[in-house]
Formats: structure tokens, C-alpha cells, sequence
């Protein structure tokens, strides 16, 4: 039963399960796609990078926000009877930090950058799952992580002096 304010609307029996849309069907397989792809780089970051706070803001990424995100999407995709895509692979190889001439600061814009374009993307995702509340709030919850995480690489990049602050605008 839903209520509103002393009004009870409908009952538990008669509840029919959420709704699904085509395109937030495709939004549910787009995101997961891009969580694969997202996940397999910063994997291969991490087995490059070599400063040991950024290390730690790479897997907290990977576990907090990539791996927990898809395997929500991956819950609800079955949940819906939704083809998964096919997953990166889970191990890693250990790359020769000497073989790979990519410093820190190459990856932490790689990631700034894609960060910046997951925080319009969920925007849009979220703002166009108008058919089903469960998943336009999964994805907002989503969305506030993104820009958590966005403001945290963006004071580490500002310390670490990665990030690439436009001239101050003088009058």
C-alpha cells in the first residue's frame, strides 16, 4: 500500500512488479558496457601507477564505485531477464612499470577525464528513467557517487598539480 500524507493507496496484493522500459533496458546494458571497459583500464592503471595515494584512490575507485556499480546493474539486468555482456577479465597481468613509459599524471587525467563524461552521462541516464523509480534511483545514488569521487580527484589533482586549472580571469 503507498501512502500519501493520511491517504493509503492500493494494496501489497494487487502490486505489479516495476516496469521496464526499451530504453532503460539499453541504458541497463550501455552502463554495464561502459563499467567493463572502465573497470579493465583502471586495472591497468593500477598495475602501472607508481605514487602510493594515488595507488589507493585507484582501487578505491575500482572496488567503491566500478565494481560495486556493475554488479547492481548485473543484479537488476538478471532481475529483468536481460542479456549480460561479456565481462572484462577479472586478473590482471602484472605489467614491467619499466616497459610502459606512462607516468601518473597521464592516467590521473585519463580518469579525471572519464569521470567528468560519467557525471553527464549518469545525468542524462538518470533524467530519462522515467518508467522505472527503482532504477532512476539507483542511478542518481550512482550519480552521487560520481561527484563525490569527482571532487576528491579534483583537490588530489590540484595537490599533486595534474590538474589542469584554466588562467584566473582578471577584470
Amino acid at each position: 500500500m503507498v501512502q500519501l500524507g493520511n491517504i493509503h493507496i492500493g494494496n501489497a496484493g494487487e502490486a505489479q512488479p516495476p516496469s521496464l522500459s526499451i530504453q532503460e533496458a539499453g541504458y541497463l546494458w550501455d552502463f554495464l558496457v561502459g563499467r567493463y571497459k572502465c573497470l579493465e583500464e583502471t586495472n591497468i592503471y593500477l598495475n602501472i601507477a607508481k605514487d602510493p595515494e594515488f595507488i589507493v584512490m585507484l582501487r578505491t575507485g575500482i572496488s567503491e564505485i566500478l565494481t560495486e556499480q556493475a554488479a547492481k546493474v548485473e543484479k537488476e539486468m538478471e532481475k529483468y531477464k536481460l542479456p549480460l555482456p561479456k565481462r572484462n577479465p577479472k586478473a590482471f597481468k602484472n605489467l614491467n612499470k619499466k616497459e610502459v613509459e606512462v607516468d601518473d599524471e597521464f592516467i590521473f587525467r585519463q580518469i579525471f577525464s572519464g569521470c567528468q563524461e560519467y557525471i553527464d552521462y549518469l545525468a542524462r541516464t538518470t533524467r530519462s528513467m522515467i518508467i522505472n523509480d527503482n532504477l532512476r534511483s539507483l542511478f542518481a545514488g550512482f550519480l552521487k557517487k560520481e561527484l563525490f569521487f569527482f571532487d576528491k580527484l579534483c583537490k588530489y589533482g590540484k595537490t599533486k598539480g595534474w590538474l589542469e586549472v584554466p588562467p584566473m580571469y582578471k577584470n
